[in-house]
């Protein structure tokens, strides 16, 4: 009785109800962002955000709360937030080849593989900047995952090819620290405030924890396919811990 007086006292007054939203999505055949609205087992896609312009892809912050995205007329970043207001990205290259949270999503990276260069954005969402402009273009083989810490000031790269990919620690002043190689990188996710990281090698099967970052990096197996993995692959969005990552079992 009383959700249904609301809803009439809702009425009456012109005010809108709406159920829960979970976050946004980029949809490709709207080129637009749209909510998620319900709950887990109950959700549907809401209707398009209305930014005014079409959208070429859009990476969405670990909050779920707004999105970088970029715009399909120039390929320019802007931040897209889910009541439709946005804003570009004073300084940063257009059409990132990839776009990575911190994760808070308070800082992001955008790798330009033209440019052989990374931008670092802090402030995010309400003071978005470029805090720095690294170049990675001494380094050997495409990135194949990128991950940067809350405050923008810590960036881990992996990148290599035919069967080797190196992960390193780079400096604001492109300065490389090798930590470790795998034979590939499915992805690498940063916890602990930066000091350690989940680190997923698909041709290996493994999972790996990697401890003291900031220092010489100390690598620990946590999976592996003995115990039965096989080509793990991390959840969306971003993880903030192990729990998180689904794992597909070898058959």
């Amino acid at each position: 009785m009383a959700v249904l007086l609301a809803g009439v006292a809702a009425a009456q007054s012109g005010t809108a109800l709406s159920g829960p939203t979970m976050g946004l999505v980029f949809d490709s055949s709207q080129s637009a962002l749209r909510p998620i609205r319900g709950i887990p087992g109950a959700a549907s896609l809401g209707d398009a955000v209305n930014l005014g312009f079409p959208l070429a892809s859009a990476t969405v912050s670990p909050r779920q709360d707004y999105a970088l995205a970029l715009r399909a007329d120039d390929s320019s970043v802007v931040l897209a937030r889910a009541g439709g207001a946005s804003a570009a990205i004073p300084g940063a290259r257009p059409g990132p080849a990839l776009v990575v949270f911190s994760p808070a999503g308070t800082a992001a990276a955008l790798y330009d593989s033209g440019a052989g260069r990374v931008q670092i954005l802090t402030g995010l969402p309400d003071a978005a900047a470029v805090q720095s402009d690294v170049s990675i273009s001494a380094l050997a083989g495409p990135v194949a995952a990128l991950a940067v810490d809350d405050a923008g000031t810590s960036l881990f790269l992996a990148a290599g090819a035919a069967d080797t990919v190196s992960l390193y620690r780079i400096a604001t002043d492109g300065a490389s620290q090798f930590l470790a190689s795998f034979r590939s990188v499915a992805a690498l996710r940063l916890l602990a405030a930066g000091r350690e990281a989940l680190l997923a090698d698909s041709a290996a099967g493994a999972v790996y924890i990697i401890r003291d970052l900031r220092g010489t990096g100390r690598m620990e197996l946590i999976a592996s396919a003995r115990d039965g993995l096989a080509h793990p692959s991390p959840s969306n969005p971003i993880p903030r811990d192990a729990s998180s990552w689904r794992i597909t079992r070898a058959m």
